[in-house]
């Protein structure tokens, strides 16, 4: 054959693939889905070295709703050249929907590194962290998406979802209402807005738009779990349980949601069996999301717990905290207690500046998590007295900047506070009592705030509040860290060193010194309340808590799960019971997977 010849023959081989592809992008755009795969398929065949054959196949099964088979010639498209910013951007698009969530967020840098305008790519790679839990990551790429798509209500849904799942509430909600307003019928705007008010205990308002999204779409299986959720929360099992079991599997697949909420409302039905089964098909799912595998394997561990298979349940417990980010700075915790050791002393009380008001309003709960906070307020709010107020926020955010602003400093705590006047106690202090005389609803004479980790405030607390109730709840430090490593803590900015069982004996010795140190230098009394003795002889020691508290008795502190407002604490469920002792000496069952803790604890 002549070169004449070999370079006609390629000609014609080339036109021949050029006619094809044409035809099959006409058969595409004309919805001819099947006869287009076939000439793509038969354009790979004649020449299995054309990347741009594959591309235009892995897009077309990506429309076919086939992301499995599309992902593999992708794929293959990327090796074989092709390497736009669209395929890297289709590839991770593809990657998200079949849960591969790391590949995905690889692909996406690729596209937008080529085209940081490539709109597809910057989604993909917001939901390829969210997906992963990287949620400061994922915010700092969605504002950039939003800012590109100003009008985009599903991009605000999406910025909702990640400030919600990193406990930054506020702006959920405000990108939530934000979305809504661009599109009253935006897909999942009203999901995230009632799980925001959920987790910010605002029952009412979260009902609300659980009834209003259940109006615009009636047989919504999301929004019928977001009722159903609020009605578990507050003890309304039935009628959770009725809306929560047909949902179980939704259109043959099974939904986590549903699952979940399944798992925690089982054991009153005695289907205890049933929800551990559902659980552990959840957990086997291949790529679940990080969120969704997290509290899988939680509930799993909580459901082999009551079913005394030990073993079983530290394994998933075990699982759903490795699968967590892990942001806990041990060294950072650790200086923060040297520091304030260091500077609240008996010489520096006795300079502090001393505030006008005279409020004794104020009955503040400390403690480790899982000590018995919970419990103690529960009693308390039961007193006509007190109203409960919670886990209050308010004494971190004075702490961390409403001080600074009052100082005009730049400082951090505890160092600014040699530049406090009088006049800047009165600003911080009437700050805190603006608001919990917010919230007694009858002018009850105290309000608690049972935020466990103000033991890292207390000496500013007494130099605020000397005339405020100090309780410190204290219970067995093995029973306390197993509990904080079981319980699913969403806020692990804080509660990070409930991730693994060493960080959680380092941090209850440090909270040890750290209330040794109080005693030895607060001038005003701390009521040590051992949970032990609470519960085995409650009313003793609730008389002499109330003694403490200078409160008259009370028969109905006898009663804390009677509270109304059961659901507003991470420990809701055991505050539904009459007061018991079956967790006292817990640790027994899973004594030979603690090591960790005990060394930690210096219990070898």
């Amino acid at each position: 054959m002549t070169n004449n010849q070999a370079q006609a023959g390629s000609f014609s081989f080339q036109e021949k693939n050029k006619k094809l592809r044409k035809k099959a992008l006409r058969e595409q755009r004309s919805g001819k889905l099947i006869e287009a795969k076939a000439l793509y398929q038969s354009l790979i065949q004649r020449d299995p070295t054309d990347g741009q054959s594959y591309y235009s196949l892995g897009k077309l099964l990506k429309e076919m709703n086939q992301p499995v088979e599309a992902a593999a010639y992708l794929e293959k498209a990327i090796t074989l050249g092709i390497k736009s910013s669209d395929v890297f951007s289709d590839l991770a698009d593809t990657f998200i929907n079949i849960s591969r969530f790391k590949d995905a967020t690889a692909m996406a840098r690729a596209a937008i590194t080529l085209n940081p305008d490539n709109i597809e790519g910057l989604r993909s790679l917001v939901l390829g962290l969210f997906a992963e839990g990287h949620y400061e990551q994922a915010l700092s790429y969605g504002e950039k998406l939003v800012s590109k798509l100003p009008n985009s209500a599903e991009d605000y849904v999406l910025l909702a979802k990640i400030t919600a799942g990193s406990n930054h509430y506020d702006a959920a909600i405000k990108f939530a209402n934000k979305a809504l307003s661009l599109d009253p019928n935006v897909k999942n705007a009203h999901q995230v807005l009632c799980a925001t008010y959920t987790s910010i205990h605002r029952w009412d308002e979260a009902m609300e738009i659980a009834e209003t999204a259940l109006k615009i779409e009636p047989g919504n299986p999301t929004f019928n779990i977001m009722k159903a959720t609020l009605l578990e929360r507050q003890g309304e099992y039935k009628e959770a349980y009725e809306l929560t079991k047909p949902l179980i599997k939704y259109n043959q697949k099974l939904n986590s949601g549903a699952i979940h909420l399944y798992a925690k409302i089982a054991k009153h039905f005695n289907e205890q069996d049933e929800a551990l089964k559902l659980l552990k098909q959840l957990q086997s799912v291949d790529q679940l999301p990080v969120s969704i595998l997290n509290t899988t394997s939680n509930l799993l561990g909580t459901a082999y717990d009551e079913l005394e298979q030990y073993d079983d349940a530290f394994a998933a417990f075990e699982i759903a905290n490795k699968v967590k980010p892990h942001r806990y700075n041990e060294q950072e915790y650790e200086e923060q207690a040297r520091k304030i050791m260091g500077w609240f002393t008996k010489e520096h009380f006795q300079q502090a500046p001393v505030p006008t008001h005279n409020s004794s309003r104020p009955i503040f709960i400390v403690g480790m998590p899982r000590s018995g906070t919970s419990l103690t307020e529960k009693i308390l709010a039961r007193h006509p007295d007190v109203f409960g107020g919670g886990e209050l926020k308010h004494m971190e955010f004075i702490v961390k900047n409403k001080l600074p602003e009052i100082l005009s400093t730049n400082k951090i705590f505890p160092d600014y506070l040699q530049d406090m006047s009088t006049a800047d106690v009165d600003l911080a202090s009437q700050f805190y009592l603006d608001h919990i005389n917010q919230l007694g609803q009858n002018n009850e004479a105290h309000v608690t705030d049972k935020m466990p980790m103000n033991f890292l405030y207390l000496g500013l607390i007494a130099i605020l509040f000397p005339k405020a109730r100090i309780i410190n709840c204290s219970r067995d430090p093995l029973d306390v860290g197993l509990s904080c490593y079981f319980v699913n803590f969403t806020n692990i900015d804080h509660m990070g060193f409930t991730q693994d069982l060493r960080t959680i004996g380092n941090y209850y010795v440090r909270y040890e010194k750290l209330m040794t140190h109080w005693h030895a230098v607060l001038a005003q009394p701390i009521y040590n309340l051992s949970y032990e003795a609470l519960v085995s002889t409650p009313e003793t020691e609730i008389r002499k808590l109330l003694e403490f508290c200078e409160l008259p008795w009370h028969e109905e502190c006898l009663t804390p799960h009677k509270s109304e407002d059961a659901g507003m604490t991470a420990s809701y469920n055991q505050i539904r019971k009459p007061i018991y002792t079956k967790s006292i000496g817990r640790w027994e069952n899973y004594e030979q997977h603690l090591q960790p803790l005990k060394d930690a604890l210096g219990l070898t």
